[in-house]
């Protein structure tokens, strides 16, 4: 993408759809519940603009189990009704291959995984165990480490 002159800025976000036609409600509700539940975990690996309930385009799921009424939250279930897909919205719009590599397989898992949900999980290290990920340890820890650094620039 970087050869072909593609660029990214504060106002663009990565967004991921994962298949999921073939979930039942149950499923779908799991998805929701365990992003939800654990949201500070992906909120740490992600810009600080797409954390929490920052950005008009990626609004929290915290605090409601219920679908929500838009599509611009950090999992969309409208993408589900009209294409079959859930859509992952919070990711900051990014060309780096191994950002984009690994929140695809990372939001994958959760739609995976999610059907055996059953608990807020206490650490980064228990969540990435449950999604099968122990191996992505070493990645996280550096991209939470590069994100936790808040700059603030005041103009002159």
């Amino acid at each position: 993408m970087n050869d072909v002159g593609c660029r990214v800025n504060k106002s663009t976000g990565t967004h991921v759809h994962h298949g999921a036609s073939d979930l039942n409600t149950i499923e779908l509700h799991k998805i929701f519940e365990l992003y939800s539940k654990n949201e500070c975990f992906f909120d740490s690996l992600v810009s600080y603009s797409r954390r929490e309930d920052r950005n008009a385009f990626c609004h929290s799921l915290r605090g409601s189990l219920e679908y929500p009424d838009s599509r611009y939250y950090k999992v969309n279930y409208k993408s589900y009704i009209k294409y079959g897909t859930i859509e992952f919205r919070q990711h900051q719009g990014t060309l780096n291959y191994d950002k984009i590599s690994h929140w695809i397989l990372i939001t994958q898992r959760v739609v995976e995984r999610s059907k055996n949900y059953t608990t807020i999980f206490g650490s980064m290290d228990k969540l990435l165990a449950f999604l099968g990920l122990t191996g992505f340890g070493g990645w996280v820890q550096e991209r939470v480490e590069e994100l936790s650094e808040v700059v603030i620039v005041t103009g002159k």
